[in-house]
């Protein structure tokens, strides 16, 4: 699978049903581990146990891969990939409160909520 083709998947897979801004935030978490990190996109989305779409064999139905939501993270995985994607801010976390309530969350700075996910800093606030 191609570097581009996991980062769009990712951003497709974790937030296809959110607004433009909700996926251009979970792109600013995958920028902000990019950066603290030392890693390209594509490692830093299918690193063990941070993108939930990446837990297990993601499942793809590649008709669904079309239309204006694939397109906007595919434009999103591209700035991503070559390194000019503007971050919204410092998030580097999110979950959906209706799913869990993770303890990595406690002691972390809530940066926006937006849509389903709560994005979190951690380290500095």
């Amino acid at each position: 699978m191609s570097e581009l083709l996991i980062v769009t998947l990712t951003l497709w897979l974790e937030c296809r049903g959110e607004s433009a801004y909700g996926r251009e935030l979970v792109a600013t978490v995958i920028w902000n581990r990019m950066q603290e990190r030392g890693l390209p996109a594509h490692e830093v989305c299918i690193q063990p146990r941070q993108f939930s779409c990446w837990n297990k064999k993601p499942h793809i139905v590649e008709s669904e891969c079309t239309g204006p939501v694939w397109r906007h993270c595919r434009r999103l995985a591209i700035e991503l990939c070559n390194g000019t994607f503007v971050p919204s801010n410092g998030a580097n976390h999110y979950y959906n409160p209706a799913l869990c309530s993770p303890r990595w969350a406690k002691n972390m700075q809530v940066i926006v909520r937006e849509d389903q996910h709560v994005f979190l800093r951690e380290g500095k606030g």
